[in-house]
């Protein structure tokens, strides 16, 4: 060791916690995690809001504003809608509807 010191954090804070033997940390560290929310708990409505805030700042001048504006609760509910549909004819298979009816 370097000088005869024991490795380690400087305001011995640490002291007297065990740690595993073989591993290379030299104090306690939290577990890890998220800082922010999970976007998985997020509504379909919350993502694509923030998706349209994201990539409007993104977009300079007016095109920008104009993705902004589409942020309204009708046109994100109208949004959903279209969505549900379009992931709905991908489970069942279009062709599957038209050849039945």
């Amino acid at each position: 060791m370097a000088a005869g010191r024991r490795p380690g954090t400087l305001d011995g804070w640490c002291q007297g916690i065990v740690i595993d033997r073989g591993t290379t940390a030299l104090c306690v560290t939290p577990a890890p995690g998220t800082v922010a929310p999970s976007v998985a708990t997020w509504s379909l409505g919350e993502r694509l809001s923030a998706v349209i805030r994201r990539a409007a700042s993104q977009v300079p001048g007016q095109a920008g504003q104009k993705l902004l504006a589409m942020i309204s609760p009708s046109a994100l509910a109208a949004m959903v809608a279209v969505l549900a549909a379009w992931a709905a004819s991908h489970a069942v298979g279009v062709g599957e509807v038209r050849t039945c009816c």
